[in-house]
């Protein structure tokens, strides 16, 4: 926010323009969610305010047309904006949709929740980070390490993000090499971390705790054990840049599968 405003359960009229301009100014965006149909999510872009119209009223611009499509038989809004350190939420109502947006009422109340550094934000398999130690070099004759296919070898040393935060990181794999190595090597000083459909960013990493967990399963009619072993790092003097490219992917996920 350009200017201060208090967390938790705000009423007061005044502050709730100061939140609402500064997030049209900042051309924030976020999810709509419509109160009688919660699971439907459609994204959206802060747009002009009309403080000084009848009733006040503002604009949540850049939706899609199947977005669009998709609120027409609603009149009262959930709006939700994920911030690096933040989450705004409000209810509006509906006064109008049109292919610019959808002009909404101001709000009577609006919840703004200061976010821990620690929260962790669970990946999906379609959001998906990995971890490379650099450091690491498998060796192929180890069974106890990933697989080596040719010329995928340099990514055989990749681990999956099961959950993230802007402290760091929790690493899962199936391979007690790897676990073994961190475990030796606790302070992985020449690592990156690789977000979906982006270049490895080289980021310090260092052990901060390890879990061994096995877990059965009944896909099949004996069914089976699988061993995980996840590892906790912490990012080490984290850059600016980095920290928002952290931001970026965290939104994301919180975006979900919003239309």
């Amino acid at each position: 926010m350009s200017r201060y405003t208090p967390s938790g359960e705000i009423t007061d009229p005044a502050i709730i323009r100061t939140i609402i301009s500064d997030l049209a100014d900042q051309r924030a965006d976020g999810i709509i969610r419509p109160v009688q149909e919660r699971k439907l999510g459609v994204r959206f872009t802060f747009g002009d305010t009309f403080f000084n119209s009848r009733p006040p009223c503002f604009v949540l611009g850049s939706i899609s047309d199947h977005g669009l499509a998709r609120l027409q038989t609603h009149t009262d809004l959930i709006v939700e904006v994920f911030g690096t350190d933040k989450r705004i939420a409000f209810t509006c109502s509906v006064l109008q949709l049109t292919p610019a947006g959808v002009y909404v009422t101001l709000p009577l109340t609006l919840s703004k929740a200061e976010r821990r550094i620690a929260q962790r934000f669970k990946t999906s398999d379609d959001r998906l980070p990995f971890v490379d130690p650099k450091a690491w070099e498998v060796d192929p004759n180890d069974i106890a390490a990933p697989p080596v296919f040719g010329l995928y070898m340099p990514l055989s040393s990749w681990a999956s993000v099961s959950d993230i935060s802007f402290g760091g990181v929790c690493v899962e794999t199936r391979f007690p090499a790897l676990l073994n190595w961190v475990e030796a090597n606790p302070t992985c000083t020449r690592a990156q971390l690789i977000f979906p459909m982006m270049k490895p960013i080289p980021i310090g990493l260092e052990l901060r705790w390890t879990k061994r967990i096995r877990e059965r399963t009944t896909s099949s009619e004996a069914g089976y054990s699988i061993q995980k072993y996840k590892m906790g790092m912490a990012f080490l003097n984290p850059p600016r840049e980095f920290m928002l490219e952290v931001g970026r992917f965290i939104k994301e996920l919180q975006m979900g599968n919003a239309v």
